[in-house]
Order: C-alpha cells, then sequence, then structure tokens
C-alpha cells in the first residue's frame, strides 16, 4: 500500500506534524473558547486533564460525593473547571 509506505518512510515528519497540529488546535481552544454567558454550578475545582481523580477516594467515591454535596449544595459539577467571565 502507498499509505503505509509513505507513512514508515516519513513517520518522523507525521509525528511532528500531529504533535504541531494537537498543540495549536488546544492553544486555539484555550485562546478562542466561547465564555458562558450562565455562571457553572457550585463544585470543587478540578486539575488540567485530571479533573477530580486526585481529589476522590476510588475506594469509597461515594463519601465524597456526599461531603461535596453538604459543601456546595445538591447540585455541583466535577471535572475540568472553566474560568467564567
Amino acid at each position: 500500500m502507498l499509505g503505509s509506505a509513505f507513512v514508515r518512510s516519513h513517520s518522523r515528519t507525521v509525528l511532528a506534524v500531529a504533535v504541531l497540529t494537537a498543540f495549536l488546535l488546544l492553544l486555539y481552544r484555550l485562546l478562542f473558547r466561547k465564555r458562558s454567558l450562565l455562571p457553572l454550578p457550585p463544585g470543587p475545582a478540578g486539575r488540567f486533564l485530571v479533573g477530580n481523580l486526585g481529589q476522590i477516594n476510588l475506594d469509597r467515591p461515594e463519601e465524597d460525593y456526599i461531603r461535596w454535596g453538604k459543601q456546595y449544595g445538591e447540585f455541583l459539577l466535577t471535572g475540568q473547571r472553566r474560568s467564567q467571565g
């Protein structure tokens, strides 16, 4: 196949183009994302890419959700928090 032979012979170029494209898309999304007119529901702030994964006890996650429910109210948002404005 011509396509797979091309990829094998130009693998570094293809990888560089893929990484550059991913970086540019991420940069575009961070700089030009559409800001919500409505505020997000309350919730614990998440970390970049992993959200609240490091804040949840994986053996008993319901305890964390109960605690967050008491702290932030009945409706809460977990995951990547975006700035408002």
